[in-house]
């Protein structure tokens, strides 16, 4: 509960409570390169508590940080990225249909015990197997003209 009497939603998959849920099917995710992707999911985690607790870091947010949120993100995933085994980023360079568990009714925000009529346990029941698109950007080709010196 925080400091106003909200709680939120539990999140329960097989049994067994999830702290936090990203959801990855935005069409700029799905339209994204794989190294667009795997800094996507970083930014993501970059927002939860240093005590992974289901919070969020309060000073970890765009509005506290403004331009300073990409300076302290960039050197994470670059360092990322340097050890990403090349089986995971193959993964998320994958272009055509993918099977992925999807909400039929999304977890919702925080809510006053006693005051709303929401949901406030999500289990398997809300989720459902669906299929997305992936639509990785081939690499652009280097031109020949750029690629070699130019010989007078």
């Amino acid at each position: 509960m925080d400091r106003g009497g909200r709680r939120k939603p539990i999140i329960r998959i097989k049994g067994r409570r999830m702290l936090y849920c990203i959801t990855l099917r935005p069409l700029f995710f799905r339209g994204s390169t794989a190294q667009a992707r795997i800094e996507t999911i970083i930014h993501e985690l970059f927002h939860c508590s240093r005590r992974f607790d289901g919070t969020l870091h309060a000073g970890r947010r765009h509005d506290v940080l403004g331009k300073d949120f990409t300076r302290r993100l960039r050197p994470l995933v670059r360092r990322y990225l340097k050890e990403c085994p090349p089986e995971l980023k193959a993964a998320f360079d994958h272009s055509g249909e993918v099977r992925v568990l999807q909400w039929l009714e999304r977890p919702g925000p925080a809510y006053i015990p006693g005051y709303s009529r929401v949901r406030k346990v999500y289990t398997e029941d809300q989720l459902y197997y669906g299929i997305a698109r992936m639509v990785t950007p081939k690499p652009r080709a280097v031109r020949a003209a750029a690629a070699s010196p130019k010989m007078h």
